[in-house]
């Protein structure tokens, strides 16, 4: 009689030991399994450094701790939507990112973010901000003609008064001309 109780709690504790993505993490459709062949087929870790892969890419970030990331390349919220249409298309929502286009297939996208918000969940406790891509493609060519509206244009930072931006290029030159290189020169 004692031992049906222990044997629950073995089996409760046995089960703790992989604990499921957080329902923000979740890839509907996605395979980790599968996502890591096509991981390996694709050659990312050439670029990339990833858990359990033999190469050491220093090209990209590391993705050990994917699944606690904010963004996804500095500009799309970390969600499984957007972490799907980045690894179809990276280009296509940073122009100018040194990740390619590998003509991977949703499908197979799917997967792959599965597999990368297996990196680091346990961790993954804070939601990632809401915002998501938009389903329409005429949309998402909106937001980035939106965007880049604000990278080449002057305007008011947040509509108001008082704090301006202007054109990137500009404020490079700026820089620049101040002696600014881009490298932090502060050991501390």
């Amino acid at each position: 009689m004692r031992l049906i109780p222990l044997a629950a709690i073995l089996a409760f504790l046995a089960s703790c030991g992989e604990a499921a993505p957080p329902p923000h993490l979740g890839v509907p459709g996605g395979d980790a399994d599968r996502g890591k062949l096509h991981i390996a087929r694709y050659g990312c870790a050439a670029c990339h450094r990833i858990p359990g892969f033999g190469a050491s890419g220093q090209v990209g970030p590391p993705l050990d701790d994917f699944a606690v990331r904010g963004y996804i390349g500095g500009v799309l919220p970390n969600q499984p939507q957007n972490l799907v249409a980045w690894i179809v298309d990276p280009p296509a929502h940073a122009p100018g990112t040194a990740m390619p286009n590998l003509g991977v297939s949703r499908e197979e996208a799917r997967d792959i973010a599965a597999y990368l918000h297996t990196l680091g969940r346990r961790e993954a406790k804070v939601f990632p901000p809401p915002r998501t891509l938009p389903v329409d493609p005429e949309a998402g060519e909106a937001e980035r003609a939106r965007a880049e509206a604000r990278l080449n244009g002057y305007g008011w930072v947040d509509g108001q008064p008082g704090l301006a931006r202007i054109p990137i290029d500009r404020a490079m030159e700026l820089l620049e001309s101040r002696g600014w290189d881009g490298i932090d020169h502060d050991p501390h």
